[in-house]
């Protein structure tokens, strides 16, 4: 809780000395190491935990957390399938699985996922919006774009969603939408958008007026 990862992993490492069997522990430790950004660690402590306890639904989530961050988005597929299996009624699991999928490029999937997130928790903004993109990617724009419209009804303030939006509106050839869209993600926190409204390429939005 004090953010000491290094001596949080030396208590939890003398836990599983004093008790090799504590599932748990090991869970905890990969949390402690994937702060740590220590993901191969991580995810050792993740799988001995589901060796101890094939029903700790947490290592599960956790394990397929880390491997994403590795780019093992198929592994973190697999974790997150187990993790809905043992409890579908979790909307996380379906909309991490969802990101993985569209990191693959399953966008059909993905669509799949972030819909039974949504199901099961209608204000997952951060499902809307991804819907939004991964429609958005099969160039189902207009289809897209009452996603984009319910996560920034949800959470008004997400940047990431306003970009979404942009996107989407400027494939609609709606440029003003899309330059307000661009100009409120860069308010909200998405700075990734400033280098291209500073290029030449974003000049045309650049020189819109408010």
């Amino acid at each position: 809780k004090l953010e000491d990862y290094k001596g949080s992993i030396e208590d939890y490492t003398k836990a599983v000395q004093l008790d090799p069997e504590y599932a748990y522990a090991y869970n905890n430790r990969g949390v402690a190491k994937e702060k740590l950004e220590d993901y191969k660690g991580a995810i050792e402590d993740y799988t001995k935990a589901i060796e101890l306890n094939p029903e700790l639904t947490q290592a599960y989530a956790n394990r397929g957390y880390s491997k994403k961050n590795l780019n093992d988005n198929f592994g973190a597929i697999y974790d997150y399938t187990r993790l809905i299996e043992l409890n579908p009624q979790d909307s996380w699991a379906y909309r991490s699985r969802g990101d993985a999928k569209q990191n693959l490029e399953d966008f059909y999937g993905a669509i799949y996922d972030f819909t039974r997130a949504i199901e099961i928790d209608p204000k997952d903004a951060i499902a809307y919006n991804n819907r939004c993109w991964s429609k958005y990617k099969m160039g189902k724009y207009k289809s897209a774009l009452p996603d984009c419209n319910k996560s920034l009804l949800i959470n008004p303030k997400d940047g990431n969603t306003y970009d979404s939006r942009g996107d989407v509106n400027f494939a609609l050839d709606d440029k003003k939408g899309a330059c307000s869209d661009y100009k409120n993600a860069i308010a909200n926190g998405y700075k990734q958008r400033e280098k291209y409204l500073k290029s030449d390429e974003g000049a045309w939005c650049r020189n819109m007026p408010n």
